[in-house]
């Protein structure tokens, strides 16, 4: 019936053991078939058609048919079977040759796929068969010599018509049951007779009993009386029904003696029960630790599979690596064919596709669905959806189905100015974005499939399809949790060391039991069983044989380590004066093994006299949940979110700090932290999970206890404590006075931008002390806005010079009059009447360096909550960039006024004293930088820059914008700032994702040392004790597609989170070394476990030479290489002997690296992601506005004859005439010489309407040049990949294409223009490129055709473009293509390891 399990019920057939088999696939829709066609399955298959609907005897009774095996199976598309199911039965009648019909026991599975307990595993009884069904149809093998004798399928019976034909064989052979499970079978089918309740097949009118007695009404005349007789005998309960009544009897006469046994027993039981209550607790304790054990396993197991999971794509791609090689006669022969004629074939199929393109209904409703998406389709237990739709006639309603289940309906609201640019045409369009979560806590993890339905306002619907997997929080953070626990022997190994060790830190341990004799033994025994052993336990109370018990059971009964104290306040007093360091513990509170080793090697080297570290919740049986992951030490973020929580470390003299507090609020160590924080000189934390609090604790008890010793402890300041959700605090310090702000806007002076900034500005702001600078960069261009501007009495300060945003800011200083500066971007809107007064309220507070707001986009997505410094890129990202705010964000830290390293400069405030101390804004970071740069500086000096939730503003940064780093800023602040770069955030937690910056769990990394001091972490490296991680070495500075490569793989490894260095190599490359985008992530060694080397055999050989042996030796080794033809060089393949394996960009060079490599060959794709400056226009290159412009582009360094630049210059010649200035044709060419100038302009002839562009762009201009033109013209005889015209389609952009060669890997018959070719031989040698090769001629004709096509229908040019996008992004950004490299990169390792 075509459906979507079918290819799971082929796909185990293909790995079945026994190897001659054939498939008879019947269509009984009559409509045919097509899940199959995408399977490259090796078992030979027939597909059997009568063009009209069948039922299911009618199939199978085709299928015996047109069978011609010996042995026979039928296989529901639903079910599916083990890989020795076929073998195991057939070996079976081949035994016994009497035999007809040999039948495994089979797992029944929900509809999902998920396996179930119940089974059919029922031995063979004629007489039972009479009565039940009990041999599933794909359990069964038999023989084709019974077909011959008369048994078919009754195609009268549509259910049961399996058990018909069963009790047909059953009177002319015998049956046997092999008890062993090897089918299994998918409830919930079309007849569902296995799922159906039992009674419910006697009841009259059931369909399964009207089904049954159609089946008795046929059978009964032909049963004899014996038969009959057995089969009722199968039914017969008498014997069993007196024998119950002989073993009541029986019973009856022993209760009275029961009776009896049970008084003396239960006296006995007064006797022991005693001593029993004390050993459930020890019995509890160790099965407390047991459990903690499983659920460590289970941990492991998880993370095997999540493993699993991700490595099952490499076995994949080892296997297609294998069929290569096998099969390389089969592809000498298949290319020699291609030569001859593949072209006239490719242009039927292409004709065929064509014509189904355009049978296709008209799109009436447009959409596109962001996330989930094939590189973003994890969720933790609650789906984002997140996306747009719109249509002319207006969205009303989009439905969110999973599993066939409905799960939310809503409707698009959220502003999209992208796609109202996309769809002009509709009117909702600006709104048509949505973001929705839905929670799914009652789903299973694993993969599940979402259907996303749109419908519109005229009843149109349009379906989207995506694949998710789900899984639980409680087991990510379960299985992140164990991975980073030492494991027993490494606690023993590290106690060893402690004893020896005489200068360790005695830790004091202040344990408060509070009445639960449970959780205290669970918190002694996280002590007993501490890798340091220097320790000494207070434990608060008498003496009494409670307490005593519980130190026996958590091993410390012989303990001298353990003091009685009769109060807290008695163990404060006590402590002060004595050596070491104190922790305050409350029973149910846990320490990890290793903690208090951990404490000590951190004290070892540190003059702290505080410290803290990360913790969560855990139970007392093992399971953790709740992970705070903490922060360098910020009193903001403390005052408003305990982030410490309750168990720190702090030196004992520091005890008088805390002599004076109540020691009788549930808060009352909070509140000692912040008085021992006031005294500390220096503060330390350790990033790594040290302690559990009991995940019984009543929250809200603590926060709220936590609230008022805030509200005491700043009372000397008159500060007030508001409280806002989740328990969040705010804190409002006073001001003195009103001071005098000076917002100073640097503008173009777009009124569309400048006039809603500033009547928002005055209108809404209730802090009314403010002067407003304008400062006039438009140089001309925008003269309304500044005449609007000077129109409202604003200071308007002429700048006519070019654009420096820290000049003009240290311009507006000059300027200003206040005695606190805000910087504020034109394009920001006010929201908020509050929002100043909060910004100066906390830039006036002496310890406080820059303060920023919390700016959202237009749609309500956070744009900025605080910059977070990056080890890539420029250095720094917003925190929880583009999420929508919600209750799912970590611990509502977009909610929490907090310390971070940066600020925007889009909303900056500072004081005038701290500004002109650290000198102003640094004019050298002209574009980008310099925010994030004064921040730094201002940390250098000992401040805190801190940012608020309580000053919200819009800010429309898409609109002002630039998006182009000029590489000179971002240079200059690795330059200052690397260190700082390099070693993380220290706001942040380095076991969180620094490359998502939004507070989640950093899963992809492969575990890192538990232990700062112990050996080598063999889970962080490989078995030569390398670290995990790629070397890449490339041309990654050069300034042409074999540089790009290599870029694009560092992108990808980037997007991956895979560690990586890059070794830039120039040697033998003539091409201009001035990309520096990577060049923050160059190195000077080659310290990972595999070497990436993106250089083509005819150079690798000398940077082989030239680098240091250390780089290949010991590393695998892979090589990435690009071709253009069907054949490798011969003197290639002399360079496999230095590589593992290769990896390459498409599938036309995999064909051809493939039919000479002993070592697997596999395709990654380039990563392609396109930076555009958007500032730059047609009339920056010299372009006209109006007309339809086509682009080529080729580099001189790229041979031309491949590259065929002249070939869109004839199809531009034929298309249009010489004087028509409604196209134009603009040839961009890299490296030009005055040769290639020339041959070009000759090509040109007298056409008015073909431009040479032979300037020197840099990458962002180049892109910006793709981006201003309408179509991409790539007329190549042959591509490797063909980066052009990919990064043309992921900027929008038309591609008119040979459809030949690697660049038919993206190019689709609607996302594009394809131009047929022939193939011929290549007359002369054109540099690598031998004569006698073949490439690909394209049709100039009809390439002429189409760009006439295209010019005369900008909108059929528009929507290709949009589909070129989507395929670009879903199938080759670096996300996807990072995914692809991570997964490899885990299967290579776990081969070298096992």
């Amino acid at each position: 019936m075509n459906r979507a399990e079918l290819a799971e019920a082929l796909l185990s057939v293909e790995k079945q053991t026994y190897s001659n088999i054939e498939i008879i696939l019947v269509d009984a829709t009559g409509k045919g078939l097509d899940r199959h066609k995408s399977l490259a399955l090796q078992t030979p298959l027939r597909e059997v058609t009568e063009g009209v609907p069948l039922n299911r005897p009618a199939a199978a009774n085709i299928a015996l048919r047109e069978a011609q095996g010996s042995y026979l199976i039928f296989l529901d598309e639903d079910d599916w079977i083990a890989p020795r199911h076929i073998e195991m039965l057939v070996e079976c009648l081949e035994r016994d040759k009497t035999l007809g019909v040999a039948y495994s026991s089979t797992q029944k599975t929900t509809p999902a796929g998920n396996l179930s307990n119940a089974t059919f595993r029922i031995p063979f009884d004629p007489a039972r068969l009479r009565r039940d069904n009990f041999i599933p149809i794909h359990s069964a093998l038999f023989r084709r010599s019974l077909v011959t004798r008369g048994c078919q399928f009754d195609e009268s019976l549509d259910i049961f018509e399996d058990w018909d034909f069963w009790l047909q064989i059953a009177q002319l052979v015998p049956f046997v049951h092999v008890d062993e499970i090897t089918a299994f079978y998918r409830q919930g089918g079309e007849s569902n007779t296995a799922s159906t309740d039992p009674s419910s097949r006697y009841r009259s009118g059931d369909t399964i009993a009207e089904a049954r007695v159609r089946v008795f009404s046929k059978w009964l005349p032909l049963w004899t009386g014996e038969q009959l007789n057995q089969t009722l005998g199968s039914l017969d309960e008498t014997a069993l029904v007196e024998s119950l009544h002989g073993d009541i009897k029986r019973l009856n006469e022993h209760a009275v003696d029961a009776e009896n046994e049970k008084r003396k027993l239960g006296r006995q039981l007064q006797e022991v029960e005693g001593r029993l209550n004390n050993e459930i607790r020890s019995l509890n304790h160790k099965l407390n630790k047991f459990s903690q054990t499983i659920n460590r396993r289970t941990a492991e197991l998880n993370d095997a599979k999540m493993h699993a999971n991700r490595l099952s794509l490499d076995n994949q791609l080892l296997l297609n690596s294998f069929s290569w090689k096998v099969t390389k006669p089969i592809r000498f022969v298949k290319r020699k064919l291609l030569a001859l004629g593949a072209g006239r074939a490719k242009q039927n199929i292409q004709e065929k596709q064509e014509a189904q393109t355009t049978s296709t209904e008209p799109e009436f409703i447009h959409c596109n669905l962001d996330i989930p998406s094939a590189a973003q389709n994890e969720f933790p237990e609650q789906l984002t959806l997140q996306g747009w739709a719109c249509s002319e006639a207006g969205i009303a309603q989009i439905d969110a189905h999973v599993d066939g289940k409905l799960c939310l309906s809503f409707n698009t609201g959220i502003s999209r100015p992208d796609i109202a640019e996309q769809y002009p045409q509709i009117k909702d369009a600006f709104a048509a974005g949505f973001y929705q979560e839905i929670s799914l806590p009652e789903l299973d993890a694993g993969e599940h499939e979402l259907v996303l339905s749109m419908t519109d306002k005229d009843k149109h619907v349009r379906t989207i399809t995506q694949t998710f997997r789900l899984f639980k929080n409680s087991d990510l953070y379960n299985t992140w949790y164990w991975r980073n626990m030492p494991e027993p022997e490494e606690i023993e190994r590290l106690r060893e060391q402690s004893l020896h060790n005489e200068n360790a830190i005695l830790f004091h341990l202040i344990v408060s039991p509070n009445g639960d004799e449970e959780a205290l033994l669970h918190t002694l025994a996280s002590i007993a069983e501490q890798a340091s052993t220097r320790w000494m336990v207070h434990l608060i109370g008498d003496k009494d044989t409670s307490l005593e018990d519980a130190i026996g059971h958590a091993g410390l009964g012989a303990s001298t380590q353990v003091n009685f104290e009769a109060s807290i306040a008695a163990a404060l007093e006590d402590l002060v004066d004595r050596e070491g360091w104190s922790l305050f513990l409350e029973a149910g509170e846990t320490l990890a093994p290793h903690a208090l080793w951990e404490m000590n090697q951190s004290l070892a080297s540190s003059d702290a006299q505080l410290l803290y570290s990360d913790h969560d919740k855990s139970s007392l049986t093992g399971e953790h949940s709740g992970p705070c992951f903490t922060p360098k030490w910020s009193p903001d973020h403390l005052l408003a979110s305990n982030y410490v929580g309750q168990v720190f470390a702090v030196k004992n003299p520091l005890l008088s700090s805390v002599q004076n507090i109540h020691l009788d609020t549930p808060a009352w160590r909070f509140a000692a932290l912040l008085a021992i924080a006031d005294n500390a000189p220096a503060i330390a934390r350790i990033p790594k999970m040290l302690w559990s609090v009991s995940d019984k604790l009543d929250d809200a008890v603590v926060v709220a206890a936590e609230t008022q010793v805030v509200v005491g402890h700043l009372s000397a300041y008159n500060a007030e404590v508001k409280t806002h959700a989740h328990g969040i605090r705010q804190v409002c310090w006073p001001l003195q006075s009103e001071p005098k702000v000076s917002i100073i806007i640097p503008t173009m002076g777009r009124l569309d931008l400048v006039k809603p900034c500033m009547e928002s500005l005055l209108s809404l702001t209730a802090y009314k002390n403010f002067e407003v600078i304008i400062l006039d960069n438009g140089r001309g261009k925008y003269p309304e806005g500044i005449e609007y501007l000077r129109s409202k009495n604003f200071r308007v300060v002429e700048c006519n010079e070019p654009f420096n945003w820290a000049r003009l800011n240290n311009i507006g200083v000059r300027n200003a009059n206040g005695e606190l500066y805000l910087f504020l971007n034109d394009d920001i809107e006010i929201i908020d009447p509050d929002w100043l007064e909060v910004l100066v309220r906390e830039a006036m507070r002496p310890q406080v360096g820059a303060v920023g707001a919390l700016l959202y986009y237009p749609n309500g997505a956070l744009q900025h909550t605080g910059v977070l410094l990056v080890n890539y890129g420029g250095g720094g990202i917003h925190l929880l960039h583009k999420r929508m705010p919600s209750d799912s964000i970590y611990r509502h830290i977009h909610e929490t006024t907090r310390e971070v390293s940066a600020n925007t400069g889009a909303c900056l405030m500072v004081s005038r004293e701290k500004f002109e101390q650290i000198g102003g804004f640094d004019e050298e970071l002209a574009v980008v930088g310099n925010d994030v740069d004064l921040c730094l500086r201002l940390l250098d000096k000992g401040y805190r820059n801190v940012w608020t939730p309580y000053a919200k503003l819009i800010h429309h940064e898409s609109i002002s914008r630039k998006t182009s780093v000029p590489k000179e800023n971002e240079k200059a602040m690795w330059q200052r700032w690397s260190k700082r770069f390099m070693a993380g955030d220290e706001y942040y937690n380095p076991n969180l994702s620094e490359e998502k910056g939004d507070f989640t769990l950093l899963v992809n990394s492969v575990a890192q040392a538990s232990l700062v001091s112990a050996s080598k972490d063999v889970a962080s490296q490989s078995r030569d004790g390398l670290k995990f991680g790629v070397n890449l070495i490339g041309y990654t500075r050069a300034e042409m597609g074999i540089g790009e490569g290599a870029r694009s793989d560092a992108k990808a490894l980037d997007a991956a989170n895979e560690a990586f260095g890059i070794i830039c190599f120039q040697s033998g490359n003539p091409s201009r070394m001035t990309d520096l985008s990577w060049q923050h992530k160059e190195i000077e060694s080659a310290p990972y476990d595999v070497t990436l080397l993106h250089i083509n055999p005819d150079h690798a050989f000398q940077a082989i030479t030239e680098l240091p042996s250390e780089y290949f030796n010991g590393h695998y080794r892979i090589g990435y290489w690009a071709w253009e033809l069907p054949e490798i060089p011969e003197a290639w393949a002399e360079t496999f002997v230095h590589f593992d394996e290769i990896w390459v960009p498409s599938n036309f060079v995999q064909d051809a690296v493939a039919m000479r490599s002993p070592i697997p060959v596999i395709r990654i794709p380039h990563a392609v992601e396109v930076k555009v400056d958007t500032d730059l226009k047609r009339a920056d290159f010299q372009l006209p506005e109006e007309p339809f412009l086509f682009l080529a582009m080729f580099d001189t360094y790229s041979m031309p004859a491949r590259k065929n630049p002249f070939g869109a210059i004839d199809a531009f010649r034929r298309a249009f005439a010489a004087d028509d200035l409604n196209t134009r044709l603009v040839l961009k060419v890299n490296n030009p010489t005055d040769e290639a100038i020339r041959s070009i302009k000759d090509a040109i002839g007298e056409h008015q309407n073909i431009l040479i562009l032979d300037k020197v762009y840099s990458r962002t201009q180049v892109n910006a040049l793709i981006s201003n033109t309408d179509c991409f013209v790539s007329l190549h005889r042959s591509e490797g990949f063909g980066f052009g015209p990919a990064e043309a389609m992921a900027l929008g952009k038309a591609i008119l294409a040979t459809n030949w060669s690697g660049n038919t890997d993206y190019m689709r018959p609607d996302n594009c223009m394809p131009i047929d070719y022939k193939l011929v031989s290549i007359e002369e040698d054109f540099g690598p490129y031998k004569k006698g090769q073949i490439w690909a001629e394209p049709n100039v004709e009809q390439a002429a055709e189409a760009m006439r096509t295209l010019a005369n229908d900008r909108e059929l040019a528009n929507k290709l473009g949009r589909k070129a996008k989507a395929t670009i992004e879903s199938e080759f950004s670096p996300l996807v293509v990072g995914e692809m490299m991570r997964k490899r990169l885990a299967a290579i390792r776990k081969n070298r390891v096992t």
